[in-house]
């Protein structure tokens, strides 16, 4: 009897042990947690599709900030022939007027408001900025989960959480900054790249840090940072 009841006090009770998972609710977890291929991408390009209307009815809804209303009409000055730093009053570097002058141009030719034109323009950046960034994740050796992953967070940070910095120069800056960062931790990765997806890469990033010289020394840690490493 005595060893009865010690047999019986290390066996588990049928309460205390765990239930089994139904299958369905197995094959759930492991989906959310390893998705396929596919899914996960055609869930990535759902997220910048959404970011992206999501951007532009909150932009066309609300008047083209002050900087950048500047600027435009620093650019329509200078179209009409106008000499910037002597007959505007300026303290940015040119490019930032040189960019948005196409924007007046166009509006010029096509009669559309000068507003809409520079949310397109904007728009447009952010997705070739995210088509650059894509083509960096795929060449690089990750899962896929990773990489649409990665798509989507920079879709929503460009696309949709810009708010009061759409069409400024640092959310253009952050536009190209984001494949570049990508770029350097591919490579040092080992990724194989190709050299003229570095070299738009990096035109990019270099109109971005012309926009805005005094950001040269915090992007360039980027770059020394991995090298000490």
């Amino acid at each position: 009897p005595l060893r009865r009841a010690r047999r019986s006090a290390r066996r588990p009770s049928r309460s205390s042990r765990p239930l089994p998972e139904p299958p369905a609710a197995r094959r759930l977890l492991t989906f959310a947690a390893h998705p396929p291929a596919r899914t996960s991408r055609r869930l990535a390009l759902v997220v910048v599709a959404a970011a992206a209307v999501v951007g532009a009815v909150v932009e066309f809804r609300t008047p083209v900030l002050p900087d950048s209303s500047w600027l435009l009409w620093l650019a329509r000055r200078w179209l009409d022939g106008s000499v910037l730093y002597r007959d505007m009053w300026e303290i940015n570097p040119p490019l930032a007027v040189w960019l948005h002058a196409p924007v007046v141009a166009v509006s010029r030719l096509t009669g559309w408001p000068v507003g809409v034109v520079f949310r397109a323009a904007v728009i447009l950046w952010s997705i070739g900025c995210l088509v650059l960034l894509d083509r960096v994740l795929r060449r690089w050796d990750r899962s896929p989960a990773d990489r649409n992953l990665a798509l989507a967070i920079a879709a929503v940070v460009l696309l949709g959480l810009s708010g009061p910095f759409f069409g400024q120069r640092e959310h253009l800056i952050l536009g190209a900054a984001i494949p570049w960062t990508a770029l350097l931790a591919a490579r040092r990765g080992g990724a194989p790249l190709s050299p003229r997806l570095a070299a738009l890469i990096s035109t990019a990033m270099a109109i971005g840090i012309a926009l805005k010289p005094m950001y040269l020394g915090l992007w360039l840690m980027v770059p020394l940072l991995g090298w000490r490493q």
